[in-house]
């Protein structure tokens, strides 16, 4: 296309289309400057954000589809937003994003296969939306295959890691607050550690819910939430070594354990993951991190005979989908009778195992 625009600018460029129909819609808006029967792109990103919002979807889940979607990347080694690409690549209308550009979109992010599929699955939900709100006669980002990914066997912390961790914690703190400084000298982060672990070890909590635990979900003994991520209902009694650690603590604002309820929780969270790094560091336990707690009190459960339902009603996942694809290979009684079906076609003594016959 080339020409004027109406504030008088020359403009010459490419529209990125062989729709003629398509093409057309496009050069009527920047002739016009107004409305188009075909949304923009960065108007349907903000309608979808808004009625995220409007969803209550946690402010971690809105972040994360505005890192895909909206504005322009915070650094060149960030993975560049749907806008910024349109922006740069001169795809004005939500039409234009077919298949083939979405794969040059998908080809730009700078990400592991895990956190790419989980950003496809939010490109997905996005183009989702579109089509159901009439912008887009399908879903191109449908024809996107996920990255492969090779799943890390889940890895609790066993007994002897979590006896290492409990037992250095007391000379970490000393170190810690011996060196503190500045703001950090004041604070009492470090000393509300022990009963931060007691809670997920205990309870399985993620660690944004377990950093925001507040005294009024906690109901004679008994934790009562509900999940930020996936908003299942937790319902879990809490032994007594729990019970003594968090009476211990001073609240802050009368109710909050372990965040002070000033800025953002997921700051809060940050600070907590990063110590417990350290943590693993000083005791020597590699990869510790929150989530490695979760998956001892989900093993737990399971090899003390557990179903997988319930497993997943005190993970608070409302889907045993999740819990069997990470935990099924720690279910004992699973194990134990694929090993029996094994043994069984071997040749012991004057056993001797089936025939195999051809079926005709």
């Amino acid at each position: 296309m080339e020409g004027t625009l109406p504030d008088g600018l020359p403009v010459r460029k490419a529209l990125n289309t062989a729709n003629w129909e398509l093409a057309s819609e496009m050069v009527r808006v920047m002739e016009t400057g107004g409305p188009s029967t075909a949304i923009q792109v960065n108007e349907a990103i903000k309608r979808f954000l808004s009625d995220a919002t409007a969803r209550k979807l946690s402010e971690a889940s809105l972040k994360k589809y505005r890192v895909l979607l909206q504005g322009r990347r915070s650094s060149e080694r960030s993975s560049p937003t749907l806008e910024e690409y349109a922006e740069d690549t001169g795809y004005l209308l939500l039409k234009q994003l077919d298949g083939d550009v979405l794969r040059d979109f998908r080809q730009q992010w700078k990400d592991a296969p895990l956190a790419g599929r989980k950003k496809l699955e939010r490109l997905r939900a996005f183009f989702r939306f579109a089509n159901e709100a009439g912008w887009v006669s399908s879903n191109p980002a449908l024809a996107i295959k996920p990255p492969l990914l090779h799943d890390n066997p889940t890895m609790p912390l066993d007994d002897d890691e979590l006896e290492k961790i409990h037992g250095k914690l007391p000379g970490f703190v000393a170190e810690r607050k011996a060196a503190a400084r500045g703001q950090a000298a004041t604070s009492d982060h470090v000393e509300r550690l022990k009963a931060l672990l007691l809670v997920l070890e205990h309870t399985g909590l993620r660690i944004i819910d377990a950093v925001q635990l507040s005294s009024r979900q906690i109901l004679e003994s008994r934790l009562l939430l509900r999940a930020q991520k996936n908003q299942g209902d937790i319902n879990l009694p809490l032994p007594d070594e729990v019970m003594v650690e968090l009476r211990s603590l001073t609240p802050y604002g009368g109710h909050l354990f372990f965040w002070t309820g000033e800025g953002k929780p997921e700051t809060a969270t940050g600070n907590y993951r990063r110590t417990l790094r350290d943590l693993g560091e000083y005791c020597k336990v590699p990869d510790l991190h929150p989530h490695r707690f979760r998956d001892s009190f989900a093993v737990r459960l399971l090899q003390g005979g557990a179903t997988l339902e319930r497993v997943a009603r005190a993970l608070g996942n409302r889907s045993v989908r999740i819990v069997e694809k990470h935990y099924a290979p720690w279910i004992k009684s699973r194990q134990d009778e694929l090993d029996k079906d094994v043994q069984a076609t071997w040749n012991v003594g004057s056993k001797r195992r089936p025939r195999l016959v051809r079926v005709k």
